[in-house]
């Protein structure tokens, strides 16, 4: 058994059995704006594994780019720059979604708290949503113009 099935394995164990505590381990009253709600005992342990598992994929891409890009720089340079060309274009995309977030306040009916104030957190949180319209939009466009250009290329 190759080592990445058994690291799949263990992920998929692990994260099975957070699932169950948080879905089975129950729940307790929390009071917030003055209202009564029913929160999950294992929240926060469901939260961290999620921030976990983000970080490891964050982590094993980048890892995986970095290898992919210097192994081809060595055999096929060419290849090498254009793997560096969409990892550029990842970053000016992320740079320029973040410069067009809105870092103003949010005003949320009932609600007191100071998560909605940060200027740096909200433009975080635009750049992930216009990002991911973005690449969801140019995704659209290149699954439709692939199959028409494919045919066109193949009639000739």
């Amino acid at each position: 058994m190759k080592v990445n099935s058994i690291v799949f394995y263990v992920l998929a164990a692990i994260s099975l059995i957070i699932i169950a505590l948080f879905c089975l381990g129950g729940s307790e009253e929390v009071i917030y704006n003055k209202e009564k709600f029913d929160e999950p005992v294992n929240t926060s342990m469901f939260l961290f594994w999620t921030y976990a598992l983000v970080g490891l994929v964050c982590l094993a891409t980048i890892f995986s780019a970095g290898s992919s890009f210097f192994i081809n720089l060595q055999k096929n340079p060419q290849n090498a720059i254009k793997t560096a060309v969409v990892f550029l274009s990842l970053i000016v995309l992320l740079l320029v979604t973040y410069l067009i977030g809105d870092g103003s306040e949010m005003a949320i009916l009932g609600y007191e708290g100071t998560d909605n104030k940060d200027p740096f957190w909200l433009k975080v949180t635009d750049m992930c949503l216009y990002s991911t319209y973005t690449l969801l939009f140019i995704g659209a466009l290149a699954a439709l113009l692939g199959g028409f250009f494919k045919k066109i290329i193949k009639n000739k």
